[in-house]
C-alpha cells in the first residue's frame, strides 16, 4: 500500500512539474509580444468588468431576483472568470480537444513520452484568458472581505470550478471519439456552460436546474463556490469535493473508452 501511495505521488509530482514547466514556457513565449499580451489581459479584465458594471444597473432598476442580489452576481462573476481563466490559460488547448481527435492530431503527442492527453491540453496558452484569471482575485478583494476562510474558499472554489471546466472540455471533445468533427456541438455545449455559470441561480428551477448541475455541470462550477463564499457549510463543501472528483474522473474514463476507437490520421508532424 505504501508503494502505491509513493507511486502515485510521485507522478502527480512530476505531472505538476511538467505543468509548471510548460506553463513558464508558455508565459515566456507569450511575453515575446509583449504589448499584445498585456492589452489582451487588460482588456479581459476591462470586460469582466463591465459585464458586472451591467448588472449592477440591472439589480438596481429591478431588484434582487428571488434573493439573489449584486453581490451573489459578482460571486459567480469571480468564480466564473478565475476558473475559466485558470483552465485556458494554463491548459489552453483543451478547449480544441475536439479538433485535435478529428483531425487526427493526437499522433503528434504519442511521440511524446509524458502522458499525451496532459501533453495536448498544457501545449498552448490562451492570452486573454490571463485577464479573466487576474480580474477573480481583483473583485474579490474589493467587494469581500479578507481573513483565511474568505481567502482559502477563493482558491478553493476558483480551482474546483477549473477541474469542473476542464473535465466537461475533456468530454465534449471526447465526443470526437464517436462523432467525428462537430465543432457546433460543442461549442453551443461551451456556450451554455458559460452562459450557465455567469447568470443568477434563482431563476433557475425543475428540469433546467437539474441539467445545470447534473448534465452541464455550471451549478457545481459557480453557483456552490459562491454559495459558500456567502455561508460556510462542510456538508456542501465536502460535496463539491466528492463531484468534483468524480466528475473529473468521469471524463477520463470517457476520453480513454473513446481513445480505443481512435483512428489514427497518420499526423505525426515535427513542429517548427
Amino acid at each position: 500500500m505504501d508503494k502505491v501511495l509513493k507511486k502515485l505521488i510521485s507522478m502527480v509530482v512530476k505531472n505538476l512539474d511538467f505543468i509548471w514547466a510548460y506553463l513558464k514556457y508558455n508565459l515566456a513565449s507569450a511575453m515575446e509580444f509583449r504589448f499584445n499580451f498585456l492589452s489582451q489581459a487588460i482588456f479581459m479584465i476591462l470586460n469582466d468588468g463591465l459585464f458586472l458594471l451591467i448588472w449592477y444597473f440591472f439589480f438596481q432598476y429591478f431588484g434582487d431576483l428571488n434573493g439573489f442580489g449584486f453581490r451573489e452576481m459578482i460571486a459567480l462573476w469571480i468564480f466564473g472568470a478565475g476558473g475559466f481563466g485558470l483552465v485556458n490559460a494554463v491548459f489552453g488547448n483543451a478547449a480544441n480537444l475536439g479538433t485535435i481527435i478529428s483531425n487526427g492530431e493526437l499522433d503528434f503527442y504519442f511521440s511524446f513520452p509524458k502522458n499525451h492527453l496532459l501533453h495536448a491540453l498544457v501545449s498552448r496558452t490562451d492570452l486573454s484568458a490571463w485577464g479573466d484569471m487576474l480580474f477573480a482575485p481583483i473583485a474579490f478583494f474589493l467587494f469581500f472581505p479578507a481573513n483565511l476562510l474568505s481567502i482559502f474558499l477563493l482558491f478553493f472554489g476558483i480551482l474546483s470550478g477549473a477541474m469542473i471546466l476542464l473535465a466537461f472540455y475533456i468530454l465534449i471533445g471526447s465526443l470526437s471519439f464517436w462523432l467525428g468533427r462537430n465543432e457546433v456541438l460543442q461549442s453551443s455545449l461551451f456556450h451554455a456552460f458559460l452562459a450557465f455559470s455567469t447568470n443568477p441561480s434563482s431563476v433557475f428551477q425543475g428540469v433546467v436546474k437539474f441539467i445545470i448541475f447534473f448534465v452541464i455541470p455550471a451549478g457545481f462550477a459557480t453557483f456552490w463556490p459562491a454559495d459558500l463564499l456567502k455561508e460556510f457549510v462542510l456538508s456542501k463543501f465536502l460535496y463539491l469535493i466528492l463531484f468534483t472528483i468524480i466528475f473529473f474522473l468521469f471524463s477520463l474514463l470517457v476520453y480513454y473508452r473513446g481513445l480505443k476507437r481512435y483512428s489514427s490520421g497518420n499526423l505525426i508532424n515535427v513542429r517548427g
